[in-house]
């Protein structure tokens, strides 16, 4: 063993607990005993900071925690400098090294090329190494992948690759420390491709050997939104190319953009594609003017722990449009979300009735005094509605079980008629599908062109978890029916959608995992998913609040620990289950359980409305009625004018939830602009399919 160089295996992690641990027990199993394991945490706040501390005690691995996210390429430079090995291997977390010789395979084959400076291997996207991720990494014009060589495995090793991605890159030490390791300037993507055209640039080679297979769990990166992908381009091609090669590479950027705006029929994407592409040239110039500064960057020693003035002043110069964009960025939001405010527009979430045919364990309507009045006629919902008709922008009809309501299809009507709400969303728990089916058919009849609606079916868990959370058997036969019926109707009727939905408890779990794979594959529509919650509201007085919910079966009933909540956020990054929205709820919604703290001011007030079946109004589900449509002869706009409302609405302001309807309107005043190009992005990802 002795005989044997020393490598020194530096691997990255941000918020991976799960997908770390799996990488170090592969990393434990390989037959290359002559080893040093270094972990870099990027400031992770889940429990994967827990996990390194007792892995480093346990395994003695060596551990760097850097308080926040420094981005992939400082955090593996300082894994450099804590390491000795003649080799260095880096790894990304969510690698598996399936095989126990990987190492052995990877040290010997880069000991036979002197020239040899860096090596990579095949990814494959699943543990039977049967799906490849990236084999030959070769570059069409632009720097964009060649789609016909990456699937191919080479029989033997391949020195005509263009670069070796960083997720498994085996480096000699004097390599690394020849081009003076990652540029920061990059934070993540392509430090690995700058890389490797620097190893290349000093006379050394790069290749890819098909004697190192490995599966890449790849937990995927949200595409920026704004211009940093393309700002970090323009830099690798000034960086390590020509003028002329940087000039041809805006001009191919603008080429594709014409033909994606030509093929955009919706206007509000036409313009904003239009816009990202006009002021990409600002971007362009701005580098273009600093070239010399960029060409000087080749020179510097990045693993210096003392970094020199100019390093650091010129990062910053270059990175300062991108810094300024995103404070536009968020300017914009700040202003959208004003008008937004200030138009007056609210979500109304009606309750119609608080019947049930289930008595679901965690239903949190019980005998609270919601349910003493008699429920809200047609002509009162009509009443109530018309005095605040240009008001509102979407209605969430909800109960109890709003298809009880013989009238239902009556009471959408009163939400389609001109001017119509934008959409109209219903829950149901799926007890009576045919009825249920017809009555939504009669309901899309009605619907205006434009309108959204969104049914969504509750599905707690796989057969006998939901029909024990539902207290009724045959609720998940009936559930899943429903869904299957509705399905039906979606294809002929556009901006229509139907999902599932789990209420996510102690109870119910360990189904989550299954049920994700059984609505998303099976059934073949969306999943979504609130936590549990059982009425905790902090930083406001409790008077205020409806008293939190007595559970019989407490044990149960319950959210999951934290650890158990991070892992299921981590399964759907892992899943590609990436609607913006959604994930921001869950960060938001994890950094609240753990922390108790408060985020931002409560936005409820001012754009929410709930309205229960016997006519008690208020803005948050969680707060006790402050009035009664009915004492204000249905005349809402009164009631948010009068004293109470207001004094109670100034006194939330720094209260803080996770109720999934509040958290998602409060997180649109840090998001909105991210939230609305997230759009634009997912309409990009379509067009190139």
């Amino acid at each position: 063993m002795q005989n044997k160089p020393l490598v020194s295996i530096i691997i990255l992690t941000h918020n991976r607990k799960k997908a770390c641990k799996m990488c170090l027990d592969s990393v434990y199993s390989q037959d290359y005993h002559h080893k040093e394991i270094i972990v870099a945490d990027n400031g992770s706040f889940d429990s994967t900071v827990n996990f390194l501390k007792f892995q480093a005690k346990k395994r003695k691995i060596k551990l760097i925690l850097n308080r926040k996210n420094k981005g992939a390429c400082i955090g593996r430079n300082q894994g450099f400098l804590e390491s000795k090995g003649e080799y260095i291997l880096f790894l990304d977390s969510d690698v598996v090294l399936v095989d126990k010789s990987i190492i052995s395979n990877a040290v010997g084959e880069i000991s036979q090329h002197e020239k040899l400076g860096e090596l990579g291997g095949i990814g494959f996207l699943d543990e039977k190494l049967s799906r490849t991720q990236h084999g030959l990494l070769k570059f069409d014009k632009g720097l964009e992948i060649n789609l016909t060589y990456l699937n191919q495995i080479p029989r033997k090793i391949n020195f005509d690759v263009d670069y070796i991605q960083s997720d498994f890159a085996l480096l000699r030490r004097e390599v690394f420390e020849k081009v003076g390791g990652f540029d920061p300037f990059y934070f993540y993507y392509p430090e690995d491709v700058d890389l490797s055209f620097r190893i290349k640039k000093i006379g050394f080679q790069v290749a890819i050997t098909p004697k190192v297979k490995f599966w890449h769990q790849y937990f995927p990166r949200r595409t920026e939104i704004n211009h940093s992908r393309f700002h970090k381009k323009v830099y690798l091609f000034f960086k390590n190319f020509s003028i002329f090669k940087g000039l041809d590479f805006y001009l191919n950027f603008l080429r594709n953009g014409v033909k994606r705006i030509k093929n955009t029929s919706n206007k509000i994407k036409f313009c904003f594609l239009i816009l990202q592409y006009f002021t990409s040239f600002f971007f362009w110039i701005w580098l273009f003017l600093f070239l010399p500064v960029i060409k000087m960057r080749n020179r510097i020693n990045f693993l210096s722990e003392n970094q020199s003035l100019f390093s650091q002043f010129s990062e910053k110069i270059l990175r300062l449009p991108i810094l300024l964009e995103n404070k536009i960025i968020a300017f914009m939001g700040s202003v959208l979300f004003w008008i937004k405010r200030k138009r007056g527009k609210r979500g109304l979430y009606l309750f119609i009735t608080n019947q049930c045919n289930y008595s679901c364990v965690h239903c949190f309507l019980g005998d609270s005094p919601k349910i003493k009045k008699k429920e809200l006629t047609i002509p009162e919902i009509e009443k109530t509605y018309h005095s605040l008709r240009k008001n509102i922008g979407g209605v969430s009809i909800t109960g109890g079980e709003p298809f009880l309501r013989r009238d239902i299809v009556e009471i959408c009507k009163i939400f389609q008629e001109p001017p119509f709400v934008s959409s109209i969303g219903m829950n149901t728990n799926g007890f009576a599908p045919e009825l249920i089916k017809n009555k939504v058919n009669k309901i899309l009849t009605n619907k205006p062109k434009g309108q959204k609606l969104v049914i969504t079916v509750s599905l707690d868990g796989l057969e006998e978890t939901h029909d024990k959370i539902r207290r009724q058997k045959g609720a998940f036969k009936n559930a899943v029916k429903t869904i299957l019926l509705l399905k039906e109707l979606k294809q002929d009727s556009p901006n229509f959608r139907v999902r599932a939905q789990i209420t996510l408890m102690e109870m119910n779990y360990k189904d989550f995992y299954d049920l994700f794979n059984f609505v998303s594959i099976d059934l073949g529509v969306d999943f979504s998913f609130n936590w549990f919650r059982d009425g905790r509201v902090y930083g406001v007085d409790q008077h205020l609040i409806f008293e939190p919910m007595s559970i019989e079966n407490d044990r149960l009933v319950k959210l999951p620990s934290m650890e158990k909540c991070e892992e299921i956020c981590e399964f759907l990054l892992e899943n590609q289950w990436q609607n913006l929205n959604m994930n921001l709820l869950n960060k938001y919604t994890l950094e609240i359980l753990r922390d108790k703290k408060f985020l931002f001011p409560c936005v409820a007030p001012e754009l929410n409305l709930v309205i229960y079946a016997n006519g008690d109004i208020s803005f948050c589900e969680l707060v006790k009625p402050i009035h009664n449509i009915r004492e204000f002869n249905y005349d809402v706009k009164k009631i948010l004018k009068s004293e109470k409302w207001e004094k109670i609405s100034a006194a939330v302001k720094k209260c803080f939830c996770i109720h999934p309807c509040i958290l998602s309107v409060n997180l649109k005043r840090k998001h909105l602009i991210d939230i609305k190009l997230e759009n634009i992005r997912e309409f990009k990802k379509n067009e190139k399919k």
